[in-house]
């Protein structure tokens, strides 16, 4: 496996999924909300998630396989972690924050 796409998943990508999981997540309270049907929102929030965590372990991998144990795959870890938490702090507010409270 070459280093330079799980380095790029991590760096790039999970910062556009962390956008994307609060992008999609506010287009779809609405139509959840009328439909009654929260598996939506929590889908747009799960699946984001799921593929920023799978970024940072490909990231991981770079780096532990890495006989110099270079710099940017450690810092694809540590940024795929980061926007981990951030992804899982917005579905956190979703969970204890109701979308369609009136």
């Amino acid at each position: 496996m070459k280093t330079g796409w799980a380095v790029a998943g991590a760096l790039i990508v999970a910062p556009l999924l962390a956008l994307a999981a609060v992008t999609f997540g506010y287009a779809a309270a609405g139509r959840a909300c009328e439909r009654e049907a929260m598996w939506m929102v929590h889908f747009w929030m799960a699946a984001p998630l799921a593929l920023s965590l799978a970024a940072t372990v490909l990231a991981y991998f770079a780096f532990s396989r890495s006989p110099t144990k270079e710099m940017l795959p450690l810092v694809a870890t540590w940024n795929g972690a980061f926007f981990s938490l951030v992804i899982a702090g917005q579905w956190l507010a979703v969970l204890f924050l109701k979308p369609c409270m009136h």
